[in-house]
């Protein structure tokens, strides 16, 4: 994933601001990107096939886009954290931010963090017509709009496009439980690349590098993970009927 692609995805994450619960029966839980152990690969065609998306009709993805600033011996963090389930008949969304410890600490490295702490909420239910649920301060609200706001819908693309091809410039390494980079530079660009079932499910990168006015050491932490089959959406069991094209 180039860099371009993973600013691009964060940039339209901020600007959607969207999420939404969800809960099935029997869901299986997301792996966790990081500590998880892949299974291992054995050619290029078994790789590229693990990210041959097509047919895929319902999924959940977690992303968590983190950095965080240390400094005499005091930690902050600032995380963007989204999850998106997808299934035939509807879609759902969650985005949230946190800020754990000191802003003046975020603030010293070059990190902008929001005064009140976001998380919005939406949904959509597909057929003829589209539904768009959305919470705003606390009550939900229902109508009809034109399109899905939801730009991470182009997730499984880019994975495609980003990763199928690269089975020679990766190696399987034991200590990451995982395959990186053959050169050892792991990056957002290059990740961890994690598989289960013969199927990509989890990617994570953790880089550091200075930032703002007193230089201070920055880690930027990308966390990716799919679940693949066995989704459901639930929806607001009520809602205040409204015409979005009125916003």
């Amino acid at each position: 994933m180039k860099k371009r692609v993973l600013s691009a995805i964060a940039a339209g994450v901020l600007a959607a601001a969207m999420c939404i619960g969800f809960a099935a029966c029997g869901e299986e839980k997301a792996p966790d990107p990081e500590t998880m152990k892949s299974e291992k690969i054995e050619s290029a065609e078994a790789w590229a096939a693990a990210f041959d998306f097509d047919g895929v009709t319902d999924y959940k993805m977690h992303r968590s886009i983190a950095s965080k600033v240390t400094a005499e011996g005091e930690t902050a963090t600032f995380t963007i954290t989204t999850t998106i389930t997808v299934t035939p008949t509807a879609i759902s969304s969650i985005w949230k931010t946190k800020t754990e410890g000191k802003r003046e600490l975020l603030e010293a490295a070059g990190i902008s963090t929001p005064e009140v702490e976001g998380d919005d909420e939406r949904c959509y239910t597909l057929g003829d017509t589209i539904k768009q649920y959305w919470k705003i301060g606390g009550k939900w609200y229902v109508g009809e709009v034109d399109e899905i706001e939801v730009d991470d819908l182009s997730a499984l693309e880019w994975l495609k496009e980003e990763y199928a091809g690269v089975y020679d410039e990766y190696e399987y390494s034991e200590e990451h439980g995982g395959y990186i980079p053959k050169n050892g530079e792991i990056t957002q660009e290059r990740p961890i690349i994690k598989f289960k079932d013969g199927r990509f499910c989890a990617l994570y990168a953790e880089n550091g590098r200075k930032e703002g006015n007193a230089s201070l050491p920055i880690n930027d932490i990308l966390s990716i993970s799919f679940v693949f089959g066995k989704q459901s959406v639930k929806l607001p069991a009520s809602a205040i009927p409204v015409s979005f094209d009125d916003e």
